[in-house]
């Protein structure tokens, strides 16, 4: 009797009715989303036109942001270096309440060419990648860097799509996608 693996027909693999499954399934999740969404929609995070003058400075990064390495890759940088301005200004004049979470998504949303991303370049798996938004992990590993010098409280961090033994390669930092939380008796002003 012969296996219906993936070893002769891969797309024999699964049957109509498990893709079926599978589709309601995924149906019922997005739904269900939507749903906590709407009962339960988030407050914008306060936003500050300006830093006070009384405010403390808990850290701070910096990073190249053109490396230009190999000139086939202009286009790509280019595009990275776009949507770190996108995305910096999804984010800038975040005011954390002591006891806040920020989620760096929650703030700036999915990438996208309606929100003005363009392609950049991503790294996946150590190969230059062009895709849409690419080259936000910068502003996010250094919000990562950010949190963790200040002493913020890391509630939520994930790898990407990167391993963590890629990320100690690439950047010596996990690319923080994740949530982080202001202390609640941090002497940050906001």
């Amino acid at each position: 009797m012969a296996s219906r693996g993936f070893d002769a027909h891969p797309e024999e693999a699964h049957d109509a009715s498990a893709r079926a499954v599978f589709w309601a399934k995924s149906r019922l999740l997005i739904a269900r989303r939507l749903v906590v969404n709407a009962l339960r929609p988030r407050p914008a995070y306060r936003r500050v036109a300006a830093i006070p003058a009384s405010a403390t400075l808990l850290a701070e990064d910096e990073s190249r942001l053109y490396t230009m390495a190999d000139p086939r890759e202009r286009a790509l940088e280019l595009g990275k270096v776009q949507n770190l301005r996108m995305a910096a200004a999804a984010i800038d004049g975040i005011a954390l309440s002591p006891g806040e979470i920020f989620s760096y998504w929650r703030a700036a949303g999915r990438a996208s060419r309606a929100k003005g991303y363009v392609v950049g370049r991503e790294l996946r798996q150590g190969c230059v990648i062009p895709t849409v938004g690419g080259g936000i992990c910068q502003l996010t590993n250094a919000l990562s860097r950010i949190a963790h010098r200040a002493g913020l409280e890391i509630v939520e961090r994930l790898t990407g799509r990167h391993s963590e033994n890629e990320c100690r390669r690439v950047s010596n930092v996990f690319q923080m996608l994740g949530r982080f939380r202001r202390h609640k008796e941090s002497s940050a002003s906001g």
